[in-house]
């Protein structure tokens, strides 16, 4: 595969509901789970490959984008 051409593109799913719980302090927050699998097209050969699908784990204080995320 030496010299040849790629695009890279990642695409995210949610691995499970977006969990809204609260700080010790009372503090709202949202915990995310999702997963990235990246995948790629050859510009050359016209193919497309996928990379290994890797878990992430987000939290989310900005109660804007809670409201966003719940609705």
């Amino acid at each position: 595969m030496a010299g040849e051409a790629r695009v890279v593109l990642e695409n995210a799913s949610l691995g499970a509901d977006p969990e809204q719980k609260q700080s010790q302090s009372g503090q709202p927050y949202l915990s995310l789970r999702f997963a990235i699998t990246p995948y790629w097209k050859n510009r050359q050969s016209g193919q497309y490959g996928d990379g290994e699908t890797e878990w992430w784990q987000a939290t989310e204080f900005d109660t804007r984008q809670m409201e966003t995320y719940m609705a």
